[in-house]
């Protein structure tokens, strides 16, 4: 009896060991697969294809997992890198999915954080893809599990971003729409043009639209951001009706223009609203640029212009 009570004591321990890794992983940013332990289908020859008709494609969808991946202009489409499981054009559509080899006891509780398992096991890949110069695309979606995305120029109508905890770097956007989704990772995009609306949701990480030295030409027509504990900053010149939302997070607009070249209307709970060179240089024949409301619970909403 005290055998089968210590052996029931030590089955307890390690199945409460992995449910707390499984909880643990999720909140990293990870994703909990399906209790197995058969192996997902993964190769570590290197994989190269270049896209025979390239007028044929209009959209990419890229579902990519622990890899290190650049996004790069070219003459053509291509790929190449290692982990690649599906590669194929559907309706239009470029579809690349890439998946984590997943040892025995991995299997029993395939968590997957950054480009490490908790046994210590690393599974970065690198992955390049080439798209031709000047090539419009109609949707764009990269969905980013724990990966490094680094791309040169995006030229798209429809761009979708979903990022758990990886990093995604574009240094040129021009699109009409864009969604941005962070759990608790990083988007940066450099300098942007987008024509119609812009709608961000970042929990726990860090969004950076725009910079100090882009700012005089950045433009988004349409903001929607909500913010509950990460940190947003925008950078550029806001048009159109804009809706701001922090829950206990931070958004940092620094905007193109003087502040009379904006009318927007605030209201703060327990946190905070601050224009700080609301009254510098006012000029009544500047034309007005964008409208909207700042809505602050417990967190930080700060707004700078630039004249």
């Amino acid at each position: 009896m005290k055998k089968q009570g210590k052996f029931l004591t030590i089955t307890g321990c390690i199945f409460a060991l992995g449910i707390l890794l499984s909880i643990i992983g999720i909140a990293l940013g990870g994703n909990l697969a399906e209790a197995s332990i058969t192996q997902d289908k993964f190769t570590t020859k290197t994989f190269r294809k270049t896209i025979d008709n390239p007028a044929e494609i209009h959209s990419l969808s890229f579902d990519v997992s622990a890899s290190d991946i650049t996004l790069q202009e070219g003459s053509d489409f291509s790929i190449e890198g290692t982990g690649i499981s599906k590669c194929k054009i559907k309706d239009g559509t470029w579809k690349v999915t890439s998946k984590i080899k997943n040892s025995f006891f991995w299997g029993l509780f395939p968590i997957k954080v950054g480009n490490w398992n908790i046994f210590g096991t690393k599974k970065g890949r690198k992955i390049t893809i080439t798209i031709p110069r000047d090539h419009a695309l109609k949707e764009v979606s990269l969905d980013a599990k724990a990966i490094d995305w680094r791309i040169d120029r995006l030229n798209c109508q429809d761009l979708d971003i979903d990022v758990a905890a990886g990093t995604i770097r574009i240094d040129h956007l021009t699109s009409n729409k864009t969604d941005i989704s962070v759990s608790a990772g990083d988007v940066r995009i450099k300098s942007f043009q987008i024509g119609g609306e812009a709608e961000i949701s970042c929990r726990m990480g860090d969004i950076r639209l725009g910079s100090e030295d882009t700012r005089e030409n950045n433009l988004c027509n349409k903001l929607e951001a909500e913010c509950s504990m990460g940190d947003v900053r925008y950078y550029g010149k806001l048009t159109g009706d804009n809706e701001v939302d922090v829950t206990m997070g931070s958004i940092k607009l620094n905007l193109t223009g003087s502040a009379n070249q904006y009318d927007f209307s605030s209201n703060a709970t327990l946190g905070d609203v601050r224009h700080k060179n609301r009254d510098a240089s006012p000029n009544s024949a500047s034309p007005l640029y964008g409208t909207g409301n700042l809505s602050c619970t417990m967190g930080d909403i700060s707004v700078t212009y630039s004249e």
